[in-house]
């Protein structure tokens, strides 16, 4: 009988349907295979206690958060320096050229879900959004 385990309040069904971008201590980054699929997008939160609770989705394509269900936070300007850093970070295995390639390779790995295009620079270099200037929801 396989084990059964219940991780961050996450069922086993949630839990075979994200895949791990990168967990940076303070939060991790997932891409989730079952919510959303119009726009592009990345999962940041935690739920350790003693932590403030973090649960926010930010879109690969530009640098806007994208709220859904109940992921409608934001981040720190500390935390958005922090995820803009790693997502423009070398990829740990040499395959991605970053980890912002590698989020992108497991989102368009999905089936169901509107495609990434990488877009590149006169030098070839993939684009990265500058996800320090996330700007917070407009209030209506």
């Amino acid at each position: 009988m396989p084990l059964k385990i219940k991780l961050h309040k996450l069922t086993e069904r949630e839990l075979n349907e994200m895949a791990c971008v990168g967990d940076l201590g303070e939060f991790e980054i997932q891409v989730w295979r079952r919510e959303g699929k119009n726009i592009p997008h990345v999962h940041v939160y935690n739920e350790e206690t003693g932590k403030k609770r973090i649960d926010v989705c930010v879109q690969l394509e530009k640098a806007a958060y994208f709220s859904h269900g109940p992921h409608v936070g934001t981040l720190s300007a500390s935390q958005r320096n922090k995820f803009n850093k790693f997502m423009h970070k070398p990829h740990k295995n040499g395959v991605f050229g970053s980890y912002y390639e590698f989020a992108v390779f497991l989102w368009n790995n999905m089936e169901d879900v509107r495609k990434v295009d990488l877009k590149k620079d006169k030098d070839g270099k993939t684009i990265i959004p500058d996800y320090s200037e996330i700007a917070d929801y407009k209030r209506k």
